[in-house]
C-alpha cells in the first residue's frame, strides 16, 4: 500500500501498490507483466498489440509468433486471476484489449 491524494478533499488516503499485489500474491514472469500493462491502463482497454509490445519489449526477436502471444496471454491471464483471487482485483478481457477490475 501506498499513499496517495484524495481527488476531492486532497487528504492522503492509502492505495494499492501493483508492485505490493505483485510481491504479496508470488506472481512472476509473463502474469506479472501483465498485471502491470493493464494496471498502467488506469481501468481504460489495454489494446492486445500494446500488451504484446510491453510484455515483449526486451525481445531481441520481437517475442513469438503471434498465435503463440494469444496463447501465452490467455494462459498468463488465467494464472494471473486464480493469483489474484480474493484480492478485489481482476483483469478483464474486454472487445480488443485487457482492462484492469477493481471491487
Amino acid at each position: 500500500m501506498t499513499t496517495c491524494p484524495c481527488p476531492c478533499c486532497r487528504q492522503p488516503v492509502a492505495a494499492l501498490d501493483v508492485e505490493t499485489l505483485i510481491e504479496d500474491r508470488g506472481i512472476t514472469g509473463l502474469p506479472a507483466a501483465m498485471l502491470r500493462a493493464v494496471w498502467d491502463g488506469r481501468g481504460h482497454r489495454v489494446p492486445t498489440e500494446r500488451l504484446f509490445d510491453v510484455i515483449w519489449a526486451d525481445d531481441p526477436n520481437g517475442g513469438p509468433s503471434p498465435s503463440s502471444m494469444y496463447l501465452r496471454t490467455r494462459r498468463a491471464h488465467q494464472y494471473l486471476n486464480e493469483a489474484l483471487a480474493g484480492s478485489g482485483v481482476s483483469v478483464v478481457r474486454v472487445r480488443g484489449g485487457w482492462r484492469l477490475r477493481l471491487g
